[in-house]
């Protein structure tokens, strides 16, 4: 319970930086899941 409680009250510090940070990572995941199917799709028509 104790590290559950210390988890939550840094959460709820990092909160401002963390969610910028997870909308980052989340889009730039899009975009590289999107890269790599566009990719993978030319390779197999090329191929």
């Amino acid at each position: 319970m104790r590290l559950g409680s210390g988890f939550k009250m840094r959460m709820s510090i990092l909160n401002p930086a963390t969610t910028e940070q997870m909308e980052y990572i989340l889009f730039s995941f899009f975009v590289y899941t999107k890269s790599t199917k566009s990719t993978k799709s030319t390779v197999h028509k090329s191929a």
